[in-house]
């Protein structure tokens, strides 16, 4: 079965070389930073801004995710019937 990332010439992964050049990009990126110079124009705000953004995204994502599972733990579906009407039983539940 193929992975989504594989090419259509034979079993190479797009990303399997590529991740080499982005590595090179950056070590010259960091050491110009280290120079002085800037290659890539980034600012501080910019990254600041980012990092807020991804971490409030990401928070927001995490918190829909977690409260739809336990939502979905917490509901009565299919064994969960068989448990609520044991619960009841034994007068354990309203």
């Amino acid at each position: 079965m193929r992975s989504p990332y594989q090419t259509l010439k034979g079993n190479c992964c797009f990303w399997e070389g590529n991740w080499h050049l982005l590595l090179f990009i950056a070590l010259i990126n960091q050491g110009l930073i280290m120079l002085g110079k800037s290659v890539l124009p980034i600012s501080e705000d910019q990254v600041s801004t980012l990092t807020d953004t991804l971490y409030l995204a990401g928070s927001m994502i995490f918190t829909i995710v977690t409260t739809l599972f336990a939502w979905f733990k917490n509901n009565y579906t299919d064994k969960g019937k068989l448990q609520k009407e044991v619960l009841k039983q034994k007068g354990l539940t309203k």
